[in-house]
């Protein structure tokens, strides 16, 4: 069985329809990783990358054998992989029988894509939980296309542009201290010298912002004259 890695990637098995929005499209400008399933021993090929799985699938594609993928899938890897059920109705029937053979999930088609975007997050909050209550995952991630700061159990923070800046710089030098002149130019291109009293407002602020939504404690160390370092974090193109 593999052992996921940081990396979100979204399985989509979705009927083409001009008349719908490729989801393999979607979620690749959301900023995610995502691929396309055409056939049932795609699903097992694709699961054999390291990363953090979503299947996103839709009930009546691959020639009706959702369920079995469904079934193939709990067998081989339990749930290391999150299952959203794509239905063509919204009968509580259907959304039922989804969820018992296996799904994580059930949304009614033409799927809202808002709503499906937030279920995928959900998902990826549980399984990055649960590496991390068996100290498999000790570690945040950043997603710098989506703006998205994943903390380390699972709780999905978004970033403004200032904000996500500021961690991108400090991601990418994880465990090293980051000059304020270098932090105050990326916070806000042009930013002036003096401008440092803001990157410390911006600074506890962020703190203090990924406190209330998750409980966690963001592990930004401030060097007195120097500039502030991140650590424990990845960052996930």
């Amino acid at each position: 069985m593999f052992k996921p890695q940081q990396i979100l990637r979204v399985l989509v098995a979705e009927a083409p329809c001009e008349a719908t929005t490729n989801l393999v499209d979607f979620f690749r400008f959301r900023g995610f990783q995502s691929a396309a399933i055409e056939t049932p021993n795609d699903v097992m090929e694709e699961l054999k990358v390291a990363a953090y799985h979503v299947m996103v699938l839709d009930s009546e594609y691959l020639n009706g054998s959702g369920e079995g993928i469904i079934s193939r899938v709990r067998q081989t890897h339990g749930y290391q992989v999150g299952i959203v059920v794509l239905s063509g109705t919204g009968e509580p029937e259907s959304r039922i029988r989804a969820l018992n053979i296996g799904g994580d999930a059930c949304l009614q088609r033409p799927v809202d894509l808002e709503e499906l975007e937030a279920q995928v997050w959900q998902i990826y909050q549980r399984l990055r939980l649960n590496d991390a209550e068996t100290g498999d995952d000790n570690t945040w991630a950043f997603y710098p296309g989506n703006g998205v700061l994943a903390t380390v159990s699972g709780r999905r923070i978004n970033l403004t542009g200032s904000e996500s800046r500021v961690i991108s710089v400090l991601a990418q030098n994880c465990g090293k201290v980051v000059d304020r002149q270098e932090l105050i130019a990326i916070m806000a291109p042009g930013g002036a010298p003096e401008d440092t009293r803001r990157l410390d407002v911006l600074i506890s602020r962020l703190r203090a912002k990924v406190k209330s939504q998750s409980g966690d404690e963001l592990s930004i160390r401030t060097f007195r004259n120097m500039g502030y370092a991140l650590s424990d974090i990845n960052v996930i193109a």
